[in-house]
């Protein structure tokens, strides 16, 4: 497929309509969405940035999403590769030096893959936390 203005920002929407997607799932189970499209430079992008405090702990979670309009080119978390992976991690590491302040709460973090099915109604989000990254 060509690269047109067009086809870009057709592109562009759905990533964007995806992550608000993706937002609305985590504030609907109890997070709260602490920074979005997070560039780190020479590495990459975290989509989005989320956390959740229980008691003594804060847990951050860094999110990619991938929307798709149907699977003719695969779920969206196919994907996401081990090379995508460790940029996200090695984003989460220098989002983590830069923005959070070590006190009493506990810290800790996870990677997660968002993948959205918009050819449903509504689209079909199916969260994969805690990715390994080897």
């Amino acid at each position: 497929m060509e690269n047109s203005p067009s086809n870009k920002t057709s592109r562009q929407n759905l990533g964007n309509k995806g992550e608000d997607i993706a937002c609305e799932w985590y504030l609907e189970n109890g997070f709260e969405i602490v920074d979005r499209n997070v560039h780190v430079k020479r590495v990459g992008e975290i989509d989005i940035v989320a956390s959740q405090s229980v008691q003594n702990e804060i847990a951050y979670i860094f999110s990619e999403v991938k929307a798709r309009r149907g699977s003719s080119a695969g779920f969206g978390y196919e994907s996401v590769n081990h090379a995508k992976l460790i940029r996200m991690r090695k984003c989460a590491i220098s989002w983590i030096g830069e923005n959070v302040e070590f006190g009493r709460k506990r810290i800790s973090w996870r990677l997660d893959v968002v993948s959205i099915d918009m050819s449903e109604n509504p689209p079909v989000v199916s969260v994969f936390e805690n990715v390994e990254v080897d």
